[in-house]
């Protein structure tokens, strides 16, 4: 039995939602873009081989920041969204890292 007070992220997550869902946080930029430094200097000591995973995947943006500042590793990216996940693996695509990447809708 499902808790109808447990959102569905899949169904929130729609085709619709996840397509604007850069551009609607855009003005939070500067933001994320601080939070991806930071995690960016935590992970430095990982070994070169590192396999990274990234639950909450969304439309890929931690994955990027990390897949240029250390081009050998690999990610796994995990999203409830399918539709999230299509846009995260396009995105990976167009920056020529989805070589190194695995994702998984759950």
């Amino acid at each position: 039995m499902k808790n109808a007070n447990k959102p569905n992220w899949a169904e929130i997550f729609d085709a619709d939602l996840a397509a604007g869902y850069d551009k609607r946080n855009s003005p939070l930029a500067p933001l994320s873009d601080c939070l991806h430094f930071l995690v960016r200097l935590v992970l430095a000591d990982l070994p070169l081989q590192a396999r990274i995973l990234c639950v909450g995947a969304g439309t890929g943006a931690e994955i990027l920041s990390l897949a240029r500042a250390y081009p050998t590793w690999s990610f796994v990216g995990v999203d409830p969204s399918a539709e999230m996940l299509k846009i995260c693996g396009a995105s990976l695509n167009d920056a020529g890292v989805s070589d190194r990447c695995d994702l998984v809708c759950g």
